[in-house]
């Protein structure tokens, strides 16, 4: 259920109360096949929570996704509202996710995920719905086929007021071992299921990851589209990975993005490069820090020079945690030319099962530290899914704050 670097990630979330006003418009239309893994990428147990694995996400999926459009918006949120979580515990199930934001001096329900169980670990659906001031509304569905423990099957559907409407749905096939290997995303048109997406990949002799060959469906046949190929150390840590495009003309890949990562003892440094038709050219490049245990405890994204090619600082993170090994704060700053600067934080709580219950999100006005917004985790028995009353068509999409990292907040603007 990991496909993290293959695969897309998008959470659809609702229209709060007051938009901010520093919003941004994200106005392309949602492509429907980056739902695939909107859960699927989340769902298998971990603890403690942890932002570290979604930050590797991030990661990950960036180098997949296309610049533009809300997809790849939409997928940081979701990373930030769906994070690594243990879904059975001692207090049940997790049986949904709310998230809320902080209007008026008082807390304004805006989005939750319903997780309904056909197995005890295993969510068989998960229902998307907005808040629309006076009921749950319906937006999105996802449902998920297993067999012999592995996910081979997604379906996404979308509400249309009366009834569920396909989408997209996906089909994963695995080698012996349980690694994936193949996958093929269709479309929903004119009443059948159309070819769309399709991946495969191939692994090393230490069962990385090696190469990942996407490709897209046009005039009846299958045309190459990007692939990514990956190298590792021998702690089997990766130290390059290089995205490359498919020109149809001359039938030829060409580079198009690098990521290369040194590595020390506590310490990596990824760079960030593109190619120039000639050589790579540096961006930008994060340095992480880490503990004895492997945790993060410090990342420092920083940016290039295009002309001297020296790196300067951009924005910090630090992580809090407990003795159990929870993060209790993820602080996040930015650097204002002399020094590091409050922007936002994350305080996490958790029961005394180690499972999150409230992970709240505050940001930094000079003086103090305000409330922005906060997810609510719930745990119990998961019942049968209700459908909610009539559904919305989105219109517009605001992110904010700027710039956007992990933690974006989506406004989905919608017409009755």
């Amino acid at each position: 259920m990991k496909r993290i670097a293959t695969t897309l990630l998008l959470v659809f979330l609702a229209l709060v109360a007051t938009r901010p006003a520093n919003a941004q418009s994200c106005e392309t239309s949602v492509p429907a096949a980056a739902f695939r893994a909107s859960i699927g990428a989340h769902i298998a147990p971990a603890a403690p929570y942890s932002k570290a694995s979604r930050e590797q996400r991030v990661a990950a999926l960036d180098r997949v996704l296309p610049a533009d459009g809300p997809a790849r918006c939409l997928l940081l949120a979701g990373l930030n509202l769906l994070p690594d979580l243990r879904l059975v515990s001692a207090d049940g199930q997790l049986t949904s996710i709310v998230d809320q934001y902080w209007v008026g001096g008082a807390w304004t329900d805006s989005t939750r995920f319903l997780l309904a169980y056909a197995e005890a670990e295993i969510p068989a659906v998960i229902t998307a719905q907005r808040w629309n001031g006076t009921d749950w509304v319906n937006e999105f569905r996802s449902e998920f086929t297993f067999a012999d423990g592995q996910e081979v099957g997604f379906l996404l559907q979308e509400w249309d007021g009366a009834d569920w409407l396909n989408m997209t749905r996906s089909t994963f096939t695995f080698q012996p071992d349980g690694r994936e290997s193949t996958s093929l995303t269709e479309i929903w048109e004119n009443d059948a299921w159309v070819n769309f997406t399709s991946s495969e990949t191939t692994y090393d002799d230490g069962s990385n990851e090696s190469v990942t060959t996407n490709q897209f469906w046009e005039e009846g046949a299958w045309v190459n589209s990007s692939r990514a190929t990956t190298s590792y150390d021998d702690q089997d840590r990766e130290t390059e990975t290089v995205t490359e495009t498919y020109n149809k003309t001359e039938q030829v890949w060409t580079n198009g993005t690098r990521l290369e990562t040194v590595w020390s003892d506590d310490t990596s440094t990824t760079t960030s490069q593109f190619w120039t038709g000639e050589d790579w050219f540096s961006i930008s490049r994060d340095v992480t820090t880490f503990d004895d245990q492997g945790r993060i405890i410090q990342g420092v994204q920083e940016a290039a020079d295009f002309l001297t090619g020296d790196f300067s600082p951009v924005a910090r993170e630090t992580y809090t945690y407990d003795g159990a090994g929870n993060d209790t704060q993820i602080l996040y700053e930015l650097w204002d030319g002399s020094g590091w600067v409050n922007e936002d934080r994350d305080v996490n709580t958790f029961d005394g099962d180690n499972d999150i219950t409230v992970s709240l999100t505050q940001s930094w006005n000079g003086a103090g530290w305000e409330d922005a917004a906060r997810s609510l985790f719930n745990y119990g028995t998961s019942t049968a899914l209700e459908d909610a009353p009539r559904g919305f068509a989105v219109s517009a999409v605001d992110l904010f704050p700027n710039p956007v990292r992990d933690r974006l907040t989506v406004d989905v603007t919608l017409d009755a």
